[in-house]
């Protein structure tokens, strides 16, 4: 017997970006698909939306207002949230890439980039999550 597909429109992301116009720009990538995509423009903001109600995937920014990107990946891998993330950063240092899968990041974009290559990796996102 084969699984039935989970339905794309069951898929919740949330975009934690403290620039309002780069959080619309992402936000309007992944509009051609039918996700629920949320905003978080802090830190502390993403880890309150993400603790009361765990997104599939989750698209980080590293450099927030209050703590980075990389300690919000930390807290939520500490408290075990099963959200697939995406760290995004303007500083492309292959140091900063290791440290963020070696935190327990899914994938590793830096801007700028395309608004196929970020569904792209939400999609890939979105299989490891469903497996």
């Amino acid at each position: 017997m084969v699984p039935a597909m989970v339905s794309m429109t069951e898929t919740n992301i949330i975009i934690v970006e403290d620039v309002p116009s780069l959080a619309a720009t992402y936000k309007g990538y992944l509009s051609k698909d039918p996700w629920t995509v949320s905003l978080a423009a802090s830190g502390e903001e993403a880890l309150a939306s993400i603790t009361a109600a765990a997104p599939d995937v989750a698209i980080l920014d590293v450099q927030l207002p209050d703590i980075t990107g990389i300690e919000v990946l930390r807290r939520l891998r500490a408290s075990r949230i099963p959200t697939e993330v995406i760290v995004v950063t303007s500083n492309g240092s292959v140091n900063l890439a290791v440290e963020a899968m070696r935190e327990g990041a899914n994938d590793f974009l830096v801007k700028p980039f395309s608004p196929e290559r970020l569904r792209v990796t939400v999609r890939n996102a979105i299989e490891r999550q469903r497996l």
